[in-house]
């Protein structure tokens, strides 16, 4: 998961989520999908992080990055993007880093 191969770029692309259970599985899928289908100029991972969600989305959250080597998560146990955002663009080690709201409405 996000290993960067040799003079690859790699992106990181966080979806911060508050109680996201309802979505989240669809909207990762749609966005790896496109990802796969779409970018191979360079190496990305997809991370879900997660804001104290009080449903199953941490456990949805997980479940994905079990499932799929290039999704992974972070999880804070107070509310707030920008906390998320901050925390975990601290710990990426990627060339670019973006986020996206997990209904994907940004292209």
């Amino acid at each position: 998961m996000g290993s960067k191969k040799a003079d690859r770029i790699l992106a990181d692309i966080l979806l911060p989520v508050y109680n996201e259970e309802h979505i989240l599985e669809k909207s990762v899928t749609e966005l790896r999908d496109y990802l796969q289908k779409n970018v191979s100029d360079f190496d990305w991972v997809i991370t879900i992080g997660d804001n104290a969600s009080i449903d199953k989305t941490l456990e949805v959250a997980n479940g994905l990055a079990e499932k799929f080597e290039d999704v992974r998560v972070f999880h804070l146990p107070q509310k707030g993007r920008g906390r998320m955002v901050k925390y975990a663009w601290q710990k990426s080690e990627a060339d670019v880093l973006t986020y996206m709201d997990i209904d994907l409405s940004t292209g």
